[in-house]
């Protein structure tokens, strides 16, 4: 029995813990109540406590209407989950889905009386939206390939599982009530660091030492307007003090009242105050025994988002699916989820941290005709750049967002696709509609933050940035209309004035100054 197969089991045994029909009424219920007295948009409180199970307002064509972020334990689904979200999508959400960068699926214009309905049929399938957003402790990041990929070190999703029931279990530690805001951990033993856990409040790498599986760990990582990349703590955590280690964190957080704020309530910001050493020595009187050091920090070997075809440890493939901007249809879900069953062995479907799919389990002499049909299917499976681009939701489903985000990281695909061709680059470009950065632009190769301003779409350029550094910003108020063309021109650059074939684009950027990777960006090559 696979881990995805084993999941759903596990959440169907005490599965009130991950959201229940109760709740779900309450929650309803008050809304519809609120909405009867006449008002307009929902009171903050109240709008926070349904962020907190996973449900937020949008205003579309002046409507009011809900959202519904569907948490995956490690980005996993059954062919039987995905069918199902498609199905929600194509009866509740106008056959629209984003597949988000925490592992997850987004469904949207849910109308009032239909909310109930689909937290519920969400319940029923094996999955949950309680913690999707809001103040919560946010699903665990990991690599969707990290049980069957010939790479990776060790397989974490066994500890992914249990710290994400512990969440659940133990809510009254870890849920919207008990902690101040938002708590993003990630999860890895992938040696391309696919999930970012520098970006993480707390990041856990998996490393070895003296023949011994265990992790290294980053902190107080964050993006949003004060960018923050987590700082080594030189510690070695073994599995079964991964939890306690965790909850040392939270509780010294929750402990200080000066994080209490909402703009300072962020561990990074505690990081930042407290240093890794002295917040060492907290969490070590916390569990009331020293940690363990480890020096060794493991830097990522490169970019890998685990697209195309690749071996897995038991002999069969794992073929990674693009989706251009993570904007999918039900239609297409429900179609995936048929390859699957026809064309695996006992496989399923992973989310990855950069919104995408992919497919486990395909045995060698299937490849061909599933690559065929993901292509008949409407997949961009032969672009070289629909699973390079990340895009928050943007408007008009974001309430923070005035811009398109998405709109435009479609624009740039087709742009590139036919203008930088071939397999020679490997480049992460990111957009984000507002300054929370959902679209994590601050640590993509290229970066995109929008705004409007006096009806026009403009974009802050960012480059060189990466899973352990910030990118520099190199154009301010770029019309979106000239955004794939001075993308185009830099890569131009990049592809003329690399001093050798395997120059990485960080390397590349590193050489120029900020003002003439501005020209480059403008101009193209002309200037060196």
């Amino acid at each position: 029995m696979g881990f995805c197969h084993s999941m759903v089991l596990c959440m169907s045994q005490n599965k009130e813990i991950f959201g229940s029909e109760k709740e779900i009424d309450e929650l309803v219920s008050s809304v519809k109540t609120v909405l009867r007295e006449g008002a307009k948009a929902l009171p903050v409180e109240q709008a926070r406590k349904m962020k907190g199970y996973g449900v937020f307002t949008e205003i579309i064509e002046g409507k009011l209407t809900f959202g519904a972020r569907i948490r995956t334990v490690g980005g996993r689904v059954t062919p039987d989950q995905l069918r199902e979200i498609g199905q929600l999508s194509r009866r509740y959400g106008r056959n629209y889905v984003d597949i988000t960068n925490r592992q997850g699926f987004q469904i949207h214009f849910i109308g009032v009386d239909d909310l109930g309905e689909v937290l519920r049929e969400i319940l029923e399938i094996g999955l949950t939206t309680k913690g999707g957003c809001g103040d919560t402790p946010r699903a665990i990041t990991t690599c969707p390939v990290s049980d069957v990929d010939k790479e990776q070190l060790f397989d974490v999703t066994p500890l992914v599982e249990k710290v994400n029931r512990h969440y659940y279990e133990k809510w009254d530690v870890f849920g919207p009530s008990a902690i101040p805001r938002k708590f993003k951990v990630s999860i890895t033993a992938c040696p391309y660091l696919c999930s970012y856990p520098q970006i993480n409040c707390v990041g856990l790498i998996g490393v070895t030492n003296d023949g011994r599986e265990g992790f290294t760990v980053t902190i107080g990582g964050g993006l949003s307007s004060a960018p923050h990349i987590g700082k080594h703590m030189p510690v070695f955590i073994e599995e079964e003090d991964v939890i306690p280690f965790l909850e040392a964190v939270v509780e010294i957080w929750k402990s200080n009242p000066k994080y209490r704020p909402r703009h300072r309530a962020r561990i990074k910001f505690m990081v930042d105050d407290y240093g890794t050493e002295k917040l060492r020595r907290l969490i070590e009187a916390r569990l009331e025994r020293k940690l363990e050091d480890y020096q060794h920090f493991p830097e990522s070997r490169g970019f890998n988002n685990h697209m195309g075809v690749h071996g897995q440890r038991n002999g069969d493939y794992y073929i990674g699916v693009p989706v251009a901007a993570g904007k999918a249809t039900g239609e297409k879900l429900i179609s995936l989820a048929e390859l699957v069953e026809k064309y695996t062995d006992g496989g399923d479907v992973r989310v990855s941290p950069q919104q995408n799919l992919v497919i486990t389990n395909v045995p060698g002499e299937n490849l061909e005709r599933m690559e065929k049909k993901l292509v008949e299917t409407g997949f961009p499976y032969n672009s070289k750049w629909a699973g390079n681009i990340v895009s928050d939701i943007a408007s008009p489903f974001c309430s923070s967002s005035r811009v398109k985000t998405k709109h435009l990281a479609e624009k740039i695909i087709n742009y590139l696709d036919q203008v930088i061709r071939g397999n020679e680059i490997n480049v992460r470009i990111h957009l984000t509609g507002c300054p929370r950065d959902c679209g994590q632009h601050w640590i993509a190769d290229i970066g995109l933050q929008g705004k409007l301003s006096s009806g026009r779409e403009l974009y802050e350029v960012t480059i060189g940035g990466g899973s352990s550094r910030i990118g520099r910003i190199i154009g301010k108020d770029v019309p979106a209309e000239k955004v794939q063309y001075y993308i185009g021109n830099i890569l131009k650059a990049y592809l003329k004035l690399r001093s050798y074939p395997d120059e990485t684009f960080l390397e590349f950027c590193d050489k120029y100054s900020i003002n003439q990777l501005a020209e480059f960006m403008e101009t193209g090559f002309r200037v060196v």
